[in-house]
């Protein structure tokens, strides 16, 4: 299927111009305050923001330029669609000023580049490219400042200038606007982060080497000779031997060596050779005894010719190479003996090492000739601390590992000065690890490891310290050195620090002092520690050795990289007190460690507690932009410009934003669409003026590593609940303030730094460092609402009842509230976690969990919060996993406060009986104990004295929680003193009052009389009781079934080994209407079938109560057997009436409650009725309540219809008339009444069709109107176990009346895909399409027409939804409707007809429009057009696959220009017939050639501007009753007649006849003569043309077509025209292919007829 995009794709590629007011490109008009006050007046239906969309651009702007502007202009810049232009030439800090910029093609920034930008705006339409990889050192090197106060309108280019209204969109003061155009900034490195932990302070070490994994087998060698000699062998003549003699297991042993290099030998294998990782580390381990016949061995005797594992290579140029890996020297203490030796090694050791070496292999050698040498246990692994953190960096400490703790084996980084005496890790009585100098040569011999050179810069100050024993039995002063080699040759020793007097039994002391590093270490090329003991050789012992930065702390190792000296950080909250983050800037950065040129508190690092790091975060960028009014800032906003992606990275926002002004934030996507591809990222939002980062009406889009300080209003902001898919990683808000001037509607006095009205959303490792309010808001309403109810793709999504996408590792502290579901209710179809969340030091609430239900908290941190965790009215609520602690110390949660300290508040009441309440598991609850500081005490957990009914209802339990340090566990105080009873809470010990564990239920005082065994909970207004029966193996599972609360009945449930009767409780609220309302029995049950039957209670008699649900509880542990889904047959025994679906719709019987109908919150009563008695809401609160009934779908079959009629009313709450417009969708202002439809499958909502009946127009307010609509039974509601019709719709305060309420099943006429295209049934089936635009019936052919009211744009009009069940693929359709046009007063317009594409004279069409608002024309108007009368719209279309394949299909009319009303009648799509014209076959392209039609349908001009008009003549050619003429005023030559063909009857190859009969005209009308000889010039003849086109209407190929006839052109005759055209590639490569009359001159006219265009 050919598609056709209604916008001109091409732009006119118009140069840059400096221009005054608007320009051809699209300039703005700058207001003044009379001039907005005037216009504001003068014309309402300006809109601020555009709401259609914007197509991306399609510019492709050439090499870029330099600036050619200069830099003063106090009029508008344009760049223009073919231009680039680059700043790379300002380097220098230069200003530059302009009267605005309007990017159509390209402005680049590269990275470099120095220059401030000031302009009262800036529009992108093409693409702004920014970038910068220098370090950041708070200077900005790009700025651009927005000035003015001014409102700017904003009137886009082609191909959007429809987008806006006539008068353009107001897009307010200092704006950057994106609409169509592109984004590409990135002013930080990929590798840079915006903030991070700091890993390590002053007196801290970080852990540079190490891995969580023990072992990584990457090179491993491990050989105990079991079986037998394997690789090895003896070296070069050497005699190797596998024995055990003198041995408990089998050995290598090499005899007969003759010189020192042979020894055992081993040939490493090329699979393992190439596993080596040349630079990592390796732990080398074996026995080794060494044996010389009548002697002692040089190793033993003087430390000399001990043995040494050696590498030898051959390189691959034959270079043989020989180089030690590891020496035992000083390891080795006796001959004949097996002693262990261990060291560790890295291969570069070997020097030019090679991964092609021909061969390598492993020797130990080195004792003199006649020792013996035997090994076994032979180990060669990578080492377990080999691995860098690559979180960690090098210079925070230059000595790892100073504890020992690294390994009981290995002492690495740390070595012995000299190879003779073993250093080794030794353990104490404690299992302290430390290192162990046993045997010591010299006073010199000593620990030692070299530092790394690359930290040791002039002026790093650096913190030692070391704690050091000795055995020595006098007092001895141990004296620590840096011997620091010079390059020239040659070293001196500087002294570090000196220990105090030590000796054998003083013990452990501590050495400590600061040192300064100077030039002359850092230009040492090797610097080594060692501990130096004057006069004295006694064993010593070190352990906590430090070596580490005094100053400042250290970061992610990347921000090392690129945060500078004098950028601006901050530094979060590290109290409760949202506002004390503090600001300061980077004295100095080494290696990422940071010193700061203000004392800050005390920053948390990651080695001290990881739970409670301080962030700390760049705010300075290198490119900025900012306001020149610090009180009132710019904004940037991406309008509707789907699938552009936009890149915005790195970008200090300083002081952005406008209080109170809607859709003026920092950043704003507003109705941006699919975002799929774009990031917002790494930038800096700092002093805003309202809000951080919106999103409304946009998806998947990644959000990331921001970080917003010292902002008004909301933060991170879901703007409608239409967003969805959208990533949010590692964000970071501090020190969001209330906002004082509110956007109507909105909540920014309470701010939340992260504020989610859309749930279906990922959220990983953000943090909320500091709010006035709180940290994260689920603020879930049941609809989609704000600018984003108007589109059409929204519309039946309800945000409350869709799932969390994801919730992990977020942090929120030092707000009011950590996290917080409030105030609607979020009622997810299924469990949604909250996975690792860590909330602490808020001063009211870590988590409050208000109104919905299906949450899991599952690990995570909860701390020094008054109060953790709060339920209220919540249901199916689990935590798991996680600690809550009371005061963990960070902040005094008491502060200030009366209430006591309470780790878990639970809820009384459920909202839903067919759910459980509050389930807590493995939960460690500690530090609530009689030291708090609060004057009310502490509890570790109570409930809540907040609830509806003082029935308790909310099932809970405790299973496997620990209380540590907590004085009240669980209190029922405050709830009971408040008169809540029966409450049961079932336990597995954990807080049982006696100390024992058996399971039982903590229970009020009212209901402990259930049990056999109570015990008294003291302090706790509780008891804990169990039952005493002896234990029974029988797994039972808990099961609920819920039936309708109007009328009383008994449930009996069994199966044929017993059974049961159970008396129902009802879900507590007080008011009896609400159609939540259940009677619910409760029950558990063994595994088996069972069956169930209601009984009621009045009549006695067994009937269907309407609907039951039926819902299993948790299934327990361990066992064969458990009752499942399906178990449970329920029982009809009454018939349906499949007749009326809808019982007491005339509201004639019963009463309110006890009739089938219910409230959906709101309350109801009787009122008189359009016959007798009708059925009325009593006071709604918000649009969505309204009344209800459930059912019954026991008739219910997949794939029928049911049609929904009722008579409708609407009065105001305080008995006034009231009315409302049928055109408007959504609930809400100006709605009537709509009927949805809602499936519930076990209390959860699976599926809801919204409007599935609508208050039918012309509304009459005061009057009962008609509703009506149909809907198709689909799977969700057959799988249901209710199925609702309710109505809803009008604004609160509006009450619903209805009568006469009916579904009842119907057939759908395929004949006709349009319903209701006569409009004798007013409006119904009809929608409006854009914001502001109306409906109203006006006269039309016969009866009535539609018209639009206050059409503001041109993707504005009607449409209605298509039911694809009647669409066939592959089935051609015949569309048509009578059209006619008008403005807003009713007065007739013209269009033009024969005009293609989309202009201002552009005429209604009616077209196919799909779920992503693509667009594809079906039917186009007739020419010539009736300005005065009625036109015929007119085509056929093929049913082809893709049409099946979107989602929402409408039919929808629109095109006409903004301002403009559609007037419509007798719109109607069928099937095609033999009657039908213009089906296009691959025997005839022309369609319509003849005009016998008697119109000029699917003829076309082409060209725009001035191209003329057609009108039929008679007599055509040949005696023929109609030929075309093509008169009026011509512009160009090639405006001629024009028809697209189908390229999918022109293979390549084919050859095509073309026909026609013509006559030439001058301009005064007289028949003229041409010449058919020339081809070009003076006198040519008209010639056909066959021509292809791009999508949106560029040319990719043309060829002329010469007349093969010869006759002489005959003046005053019909003359032949007859080629022959042969199809080719190139003309396929377009898009479409057209043929068109050319070579006419501009003035002359002229007639043809027979067109034709047939196959050869």
């Amino acid at each position: 299927m050919k598609l056709f995009v209604g916008l001109l794709a091409l732009i006119s590629g118009a140069e840059s111009k400096k221009v005054r007011g608007y320009s051809t490109a699209g300039a703005p008009t700058v207001l003044s305050d009379s001039q907005q006050q005037q216009q504001q007046q003068q014309d309402h239906r300006r809109t601020e923001i555009a709401s259609a969309s914007f197509l991306p651009s399609t510019c492709a702007p050439a090499t870029c330029a330099p600036w050619p502007h200069g830099t003063s202009s106090t009029e508008e810049i344009i760049v223009g669609c073919t231009e680039c232009f680059t700043m790379e030439g300002f380097t220098a800090g230069e200003e530059i000023t302009l009267g605005g910029l309007n990017i159509i093609g390209k402005l680049d920034f590269p990275s470099g580049t120095k220059v401030t930008v000031k302009t009262p705006y800036v529009f992108v339409q093409g693409e702004l490219a920014m970038s910068s990889d220098a370090v950041v050192d708070g200077e900005e090197d790009v700025k651009i400042v927005l000035t003015g106060s001014e409102d700017v309108m904003f009137k886009p280019s082609s191909p959007n200038t429809a987008a806006c209204p006539s008068g353009g969109c107001n897009v307010g003061s200092r704006p950057i606007v994106v609409a169509g155009g592109k984004m590409n900034i990135q002013g930080l490195p990929e590798s840079c982060p915006a903030w991070s932990y700091p890993h390590s302070s002053s007196g801290e070490v970080a852990n540079v080497y190490y891995s969580e994994s023990d072992t990584i087998a990457t090179f491993p060698i491990e050989d105990d000779f079991s079986n037998g000699i394997g690789e090895w062998s003896g070296y070069l003549g050497s005699i190797a031997e596998v024995t055990d003699v003198g041995h408990s297991s089998p050995y290598l042993h090499i005899t007969k060596r003759k010189a020192s290099f042979q020894g055992p030998f081993f040939d490493i294998p090329k699979t393992i050779w190439d596993s080596i990782a040349l630079e990592d580390l390796y732990e080398f381990s074996a026995l080794i005894k060494i044996s010389k016949e009548g002697g002692e061995s040089n190793c033993v005797s003087n430390g000399s010719n001990c043995p040494v594992l050696r590498m030898n290579r051959m390189s691959g140029g034959n270079d043989i190479t020989i180089r030690p890996l590891f020496d035992t020297t000083g390891q080795i203490s006796a001959d004949n003996e097996w002693t262990p030796v261990k060291g560790f090694f890295t291969f570069s050791t070997t020097g030019g090492m090679e991964m092609n070496d021909v061969f390598a292999a492993l020797t130990i050698n080195g004792p003199e000739v006649g020792v013996d040498i035997s090994i076994d246990d032979f180990q060669i692994a990578h080492a377990h601390y080999s691995n860098i953190d690559p979180n960690a960096n090098a210079c925070s400490t230059l000595m790892d590992n100073g504890d020992a703790s690294r390994s009981d084996s290995f002492t690495y980084p740390f070595r012995t000065w000299l190879k003779k005496d073993p250093l080794t890790v030794e353990k104490d009585d404690d299992g302290n690890n430390y290192f162990h100098l046993a045997k010591r040569s010299a006073p010199y011999s000593s620990i030692t490891l070299p530092l790394n050179t690359d930290c040791t810069v002039e002026g790093a100050t650096y913190s030692f310290s070391m704690k050091f024993r000795t055995a020595a039995t006098t007092g001895i002063e141990a004296r620590v050195l840096l011997k620091v080699h010079k390059e020239e040759g040659g070293h001196s020793f500087n002294m570090i620090a000196k220990c105090p007097k030590a000796k054998a039994e003083t013990g452990w002391v501590t050495c400590a002092a600061d040192f300064i590093f100077s030039a002359e270490h850092a230009a040492s090329p090797l610097i080594e520690f060692l501990v130096v003991t004057p006069q004295d050789s006694s064993p010593c012992d070190y352990d906590d050795l430090f070596f580490a930065s005094s100053a400042g702390v250290t970061l992610d190792k990347n921000a090392g990289s690129c945060w500078g000296a004098d950028a601006q950080v901050l530094i979060s909250s590290t109290s409760n007190d949202y506002s004390s983050s503090s600001v300061t800037s980077i004295a100095s950065m080494i290696d990422g460690t940071a010193t700061f040129s203000d004392s800050i508190a005390h920053a948390t690092t990651v080695e001290e507690d990881s739970n409670y790091a301080t962030e700390i975060a760049l705010l300075s960028r290198n490119i900025a932009f900012e306001s020149d009014d610090p009180a009132s800032g710019g904004h940037l906003i991406v309008l509707d410009s789907d699938t552009t992606q936009q890149t915005i990275e790195g970008v200090a926002f300083k002081g952005f934003g406008q209080e109170g002004v809607k859709n003026r934030y920092p950043i704003n996507f507003h109705l941006a669409g699919d975002a799929s591809g774009s990031s917002v990222s790494k930038n800096s939002i700092v002093d805003s003026h309202q809000r951080c980062l919106v999103l409304s009406g946009t998806e998947n889009m990644k959000i990331s590593q921001n970080v917003a300080y010292n902002t008004k209003g909301h933060c991170y902001v879901l703007q409608d609940g239409s967003e969805s898919g959208n990533t949010f990683d590692s964000n970071l808000g501090a020190v969001t303030r209330a906002a004082t001037a509110i956007i109507d509607g909105e909540t920014d006095h309470s701010p939340a730094t992260f504020f989610i009205t859309n749930p279906a959303n990922s959220f990983t490792g953000n943090v909320a460092a500091g709010s006035e309010d709180t940290g994260f808001w689920f603020d879930i309403e049941a609809a989609v609402k704000g600018d984003s109810a108007t589109v059409s793709k929204y519309t039946g999504i309800s945000p409350s009842e869709l799932l969390l996408t994801t919730f992990t590792d977020n942090v929120s502290h030092s707000n009011k509230i950590g996290l917080k579901t409030y105030p609607g209710e979020y009622t997810p179809p299924a469990p949604v976690t909250f996975s690792g969340t860590k909330v602490y030091s808020n001063t009211e609430t870590g988590i409050f969990l208000h109104h919905g239900k299906n949450f899991l908290i599952d690990g995570g941190v909860i701390s020094d919060n008054l109060l953790g965790i709060d339920v209220n009215l919540a249901d199916n609520i689990k935590i798991s996993n996680l600690e809550v602690n009371g005061a963990a110390g960070r902040s005094d949660p008491c502060e200030g406060a009366a209430d006591p300290l309470i780790g878990i508040r639970l809820g009384a009441n459920l909202k839903d009986s067919t759910l459980s309440g509050t389930t807590l598991s493995a939960v460690t609850i500690k530090n609530f104990n009689a030291d708090t500081t609060c004057t009310a005490g502490a509890l570790g957990t109570n409930m809540n004295s907040v609830f509806d009914s003082s029935t308790f209802s909310a099932t809970s339990s405790f299973t496997g929680v620990s209380f540590l340090d907590v004085a009240s566990k669980f209190s029922l105080c405050s709830a009971t003193e408040k008169g809540l009873k029966g409450v049961k809470i079932a336990d597995n010990g954990s807080l049982n009052p006696t100390g024992s564990m058996y399971d039982g239920f903590v229970v009020s005082d009212d209901v402990a009389g259930e049990f056999a065994i109570c015990e008294p909970m003291p302090e706790a207004c509780a008891q804990y009781c169990a039952d005493d029966t002896e234990a029974d193996t029988t797994c039972y599972r808990p099961v609920t079934l819920s039936v309708p609360s109007d009328v009383s009945y008994e449930l009996e449930i069994g199966n044929d080994i017993s059974s049961q009767k159970i008396t129902a409780t009802t879900t507590a609220n007080s008011e009896p209407t609400w159609w939540k309302n259940r009677n619910s029995f409760s029950v558990s049950l063994p595994a088996g079938s069972y069956t169930a039957s209601f009984t009621n209670s009045e009549t006695l008699a067994r009937e269907w109560p309407g609907f039951v649900e039926v819902v299993l509880g948790d299934a327990p542990a361990d066992c064969a057997a458990v009752l499942e889904e399906g178990d449970i047959n329920v029982e009809s025994p009454t018939e349906a009436s499949c007749t009326e679906l809808v019982s007491n719709g005339d509201f004639e019987t019963g009463t309110i409650g006890a009739n089938g109908w219910y409230d959906t919150g709101c309350g109801s009563k009787n009122v008189t009725g359009f016959a007798g008695t009708a059925l009325s809401t009593n006071g709604r609160d918000n649009q969505y309540q309204g009344l209800a009934q459930h059912l019954d779908t026991r008739c219910m079959q997949a794939g029928s219809i049911y049609k929904i009629t009722a008579k409708v009313k609407i009065t105001a709450a305080d008995g006034s008339v009231a009315s409302c417009d049928p055109a408007v969708t959504t609930a809400g202002d100006n709605a009537c009444i709509r009927a949805n439809v809602k499936s519930n499958l076990k209390g959860e909502m699976t599926a809801v069709e919204l409007s599935a009946a609508s208050t039918v127009a012309p509304f009459t307010a005061g009057a009962w109107n008609d509703l009506y609509g149909t809907f198709t039974v689909t799977e969700h509601m057959i799988a249901a176990d209710n199925v609702v019709l309710y109505f809803d719709g009008p604004a609160s305060g509006i009450d619903i009346e209805i009568d006469n309420v009916s579904v009842v099943e119907t057939t759908v006429d395929c004949s006709n895909l349009i319903f209701n295209g006569d409009f004798s049934q007013g409006t119904n089936g009809w929608k409006t399409i854009g914001p502001n635009t109306g409906l109203k019936l006006v006269d039309g052919v016969e009866g009535q027409a539609l018209s639009t009211v206050q059409r503001e744009q041109w993707a504005h009009g009607m449409a209605q939804d298509a039911n694809k069940e009647c669409l066939v693929e592959g089935q051609e359709y015949e569309v048509s409707m009578d059209v006619m046009m008008t403005d807003y007063a009713g007065n007739p317009l013209t269009c033009d007809p024969f005009n293609y594409y989309f202009t201002q004279n552009a005429c209604p069409t009616l077209a196919m429009r799909f779920t992503h608002h693509t667009t594809y024309d079906i039917a186009k108007p007739i020419g010539p057009w009736n300005a005065t009368g009625w036109n015929k719209v007119y085509g056929t279309f093929r049913a082809e696959p893709e049409i099946f394949e979107e989602g929402l299909l409408e039919f929808y009319v629109a095109r006409a220009w903004s301002g403009k009303n559609e007037v419509v009648d007798n719109v109607s799509i069928k099937p095609v017939t033999a009657n039908s014209y213009g089906l296009r076959t691959c025997d005839q392209l022309i369609i319509n050639g003849d005009a016998e039609i008697g119109d000029a349908r699917y003829w076309f001009i082409k060209g725009s501007g001035q191209t003329g008009d057609l009108k039929l003549v008679s007599p055509g050619a040949n005696g023929s009753k109609y030929a075309f003429h093509h008169y009026g005023t011509r512009e160009k030559l090639f405006n001629g007649m024009w028809q697209k063909l189908d390229q999918d009857c022109m293979p390549v190859g084919s050859l095509w006849k073309i026909t026609f009969n013509i006559k030439l005209l001058d301009p005064e009308g007289n028949e003229a003569m041409c010449d058919k000889t020339i081809r070009h010039g003076a006198g040519v003849c008209p010639q056909a043309f066959v021509q292809s086109h791009l999508k949106g209407g560029g040319v990719v190929n043309s060829l002329p077509l010469k007349n093969a006839n010869t006759d002489a052109w005959a003046t005053g005759q019909w003359n032949a025209y007859e080629v022959t055209f042969k199809m080719e590639q190139k003309f396929l490569d377009g898009f479409e292919t057209w043929w068109f009359i050319h070579q006419v001159k501009p003035g002359w006219t002229y007639m043809v007829d027979d067109i034709s265009m047939v196959p050869l």
